[in-house]
């Protein structure tokens, strides 16, 4: 046969088949699309490196690049083996009337190049059109002004990307050599018209499942230490992600036949016709339903976590910074750094050093305090703060003085002897609120009031964190003095706090980590070392816009990503559903029921199908919940409920977008039975 004809073929296959490879080519372009987007932009890094959180964008979309690369395996060869199962029939037809098996495999070679040539044109083309626009999207999320200069065409880029995808489709005709070499012509014929089999009960998958599911929502429930909660939480989503699989596949199938059993409710004109068919539909369909409800978890949380932690940008930097620079404690030392010898700068004379140079750059100081505070270490067990170096129960108690308060508040504060004010700076959600009294170095303290917000500025983000007010210096003297054992378990902590008023200041955390160390060797020669901590509002500012916005377009991303695969599934289950359908209707109404039984009980059963997935994906998330909240509150979530409202409208959203897209496929699958 002459190679013109093979190619011939291919074309008008491709042309009649349209229905099915269309979303396969419009599929391979998104992908490609948004692989070549991803990869521009962690090519183009340097350019984000000068700006607010720029250094995080080439290492999230490093990030971003594996998880596309997953998803587009999955998805390829997703379609693929859906587009071979509908065709086997045709290729039967093929060998039948005299061509051999390498004839068919050389059409399928062309089919295969041009959905291949078509898919890279149309993605990277959309590609690089729509690599402008999230380039604006992310300055947008930065706050930052519109960069420019960008190389919207990245030749390194394409060429990766068109490569990955050309290897996709080279696998996929491979594979597609292998089965047609593999089954026999008459097999190949009789593919769709054969007689289905009841689906065996697979006990050992369904034991799997329940232990799989049972492991990872333990898991999920039962962490506490949040240090732990980032590598149990992957080990999780991998047992959910399996014991999702194994439950769709065996244990949907247990549970219809545990239904049929049931003569009351089996023996039923309306149950009997739609058990019998879901039992047939889950075993063909189960490994896809379970797809859709791991893809849904994904969808949901991916953009529920990042949108969350974007939108408490402002409510974390208030609570945390109510002034805008901290400074403090400052250590030097003669020769080099020993946490041993080390000796600190009082409070006084780091505010001078501030003063200073605030001064030298032209600025000018609203306030500043001068904050002495004594941090421990305590097992929070029994109402008492037990001085301890590590442990599961690890609280930080912060104390300071009932006149240290008032003089930073400006409000008045009122304790009697034995009593205390507390108020929790830092909660995780995992230790059980304090009662009315509380233990402290040897004695018990009546909790007397509890201040909405407090003069102390922590930060600890991975333990339960409480400020502490003590009636008198001299009782927060004893409680240094009982703690003293062990100068690890407690320290004093001076701190400058400084309230700017300049309504644009300069970057005075570059200046100062400069002009310390100068003014220090000035003072004490050029052999000390010095080391201090500072931080300010406006660094931390850029730093949470930078992290979190870029963590928000990749999540943004990654859930279009998601969704756009969700309603692929979505589409060719429809299709294969009603091309099985069409017959069921036929062999129903001539068995004496009603078209409107028919269509009935049918609804039904793809109803039930279709949206179990959207159930599963809302109990999974629900779960992952306690988790994930561990995570968040790591990476400085300001409010549980913020994420609670996150999740609940992106839940609501997603199930909006699901039904419009179940609602718009079952046009297509109406077609195809009526």
């Amino acid at each position: 046969m002459k190679s013109g004809l093979y190619s011939r073929m291919a074309l008008s296959n491709l042309g009649k088949n349209r229905r099915f490879y269309l979303p396969r080519i419009l599929t391979c372009a998104g992908l490609l699309a948004v692989f070549y987007i991803v990869w521009t932009l962690a090519f183009d890094g340097d350019k984000y490196d000068t700006i607010r959180g720029g250094r995080y964008v080439s290492s999230f979309m490093s990030i971003g690049i594996y998880v596309l690369a997953i998803i587009s395996v999955i998805l390829v060869l997703y379609t693929n083996s859906f587009i071979m199962k509908q065709r086997k029939r045709e290729f039967g037809l093929y060998n039948i009337l005299g061509m051999e098996k390498r004839h068919v495999c050389r059409v399928l070679f062309f089919e295969t190049l041009y959905q291949s040539l078509c898919s890279d044109v149309v993605g990277i083309g959309f590609g690089i059109l729509m690599y402008k626009l999230c380039s604006l999207i992310i300055c947008r999320i930065l706050k930052i002004d519109v960069i420019h200069g960008f190389n919207y065409i990245v030749p390194k880029a394409i060429l990766i990307s068109v490569l990955f995808f050309s290897a996709l489709e080279l696998l996929t005709y491979i594979i597609n050599c292998i089965r047609i070499a593999m089954l026999r012509p008459v097999e190949l014929l009789a593919s769709r018209s054969a007689g289905e089999k009841e689906p065996r009960l697979r006990v050992v998958l369904l034991i799997l499942g329940i232990l799989s599911l049972g492991a990872g929502y333990a898991i999920a429930l039962a962490t506490r230490d949040p240090l732990d909660a980032t590598v149990l939480f992957l080990l999780a989503v991998i047992l959910v992600i399996i014991g999702t699989y194994f439950l769709f596949v065996a244990g949907s199938i247990w549970v219809l036949r545990m239904l049929r059993r049931n003569r009351r409710f089996y023996y039923n004109k309306r149950h009997m016709t739609a058990v019998s068919g879901l039992i047939y539909r889950m075993k063909q369909n189960a490994v896809g339903l379970a797809s859709i409800a791991v893809l849904a978890t994904g969808v949901i949380i991916l953009v529920s976590t990042t949108v969350s932690l974007y939108s408490g940008i402002e409510t974390t930097l208030e609570r945390n910074y109510p002034e805008d620079l901290y400074l403090g404690p400052v250590s030097y030392n003669y020769g080099s750094y020993d946490y041993d010898t080390r000796k600190y700068l009082s409070a006084e004379e780091l505010a001078e050093i501030v003063e200073d140079v605030v001064s030298e750059n032209g600025g000018s100081i609203e306030k500043i305090q001068l904050r002495h505070e004594l941090e421990i270490a305590c097992d929070a067990s029994d109402d008492s703060f037990v001085p301890i170096l590590s442990g599961e129960n690890t609280v930080y108690a912060i104390f300071i003085s009932q006149d240290k308060y008032c003089e930073l508040t400006g409000m008045p504060l009122e304790l009697g002897d034995g009593e205390i004010a507390v108020t929790q700076l830092c909660d995780l959600g995992d230790v059980s609120p304090l009662g009315d009294t509380l233990g402290i170095a040897g004695k018990r303290y009546t909790i007397a009031q509890r201040p909405d917000k407090m003069p102390i500025r922590t930060s600890v983000v991975t333990r339960n964190c409480y400020g502490i007010v003590m009636h008198t210096d001299k009782e927060l003297e004893e409680v240094r003095s009982y703690y003293s054992t062990d100068s690890r378990e407690y320290k004093w902590i001076d701190t400058v706090a400084v309230s700017l008023s300049d309504e644009n200041p300069v970057d005075y955390d570059i200046i100062l980590t400069e002009r310390i160390p100068e003014m220090m060797r000035e003072k004490y020669g050029d052999s000390v070392s010095v080391g201090f901590s500072q931080s300010s509002i406006y660094s931390a500012r850029d730093d949470m816009y930078g992290m979190y916005g870029v963590l928000l377009f990749l999540g943004l991303l990654l859930g279009v990503v998601f969704l756009f695969a969700t309603v692929l599934i979505i589409y060719y289950k429809q299709i294969s559903e009603g091309y099985e359908d069409h017959d069921r209707y036929q062999i129903m109404e001539k068995i004496g029921m009603s078209r409107s039984e028919v269509r009935a009980s049918i609804r039904t059963q793809v109803l039930l199908v279709f949206f179990l997935p959207l159930a599963v994906a809302g109990i999974h998330t629900a779960v992952a919940s306690p988790i994930l909240l561990k995570i968040l509150r790591v990476m400085i979530l300001p409010r549980v409920s913020l994420y609670v409202i996150c999740a609940a409208s992106v839940y609501l959203c997603f199930s909006l977008i699901y039904l419009i897209v179940y609602l718009l496929t079952a046009r297509t699958y109406y077609k195809i039975v009526s």
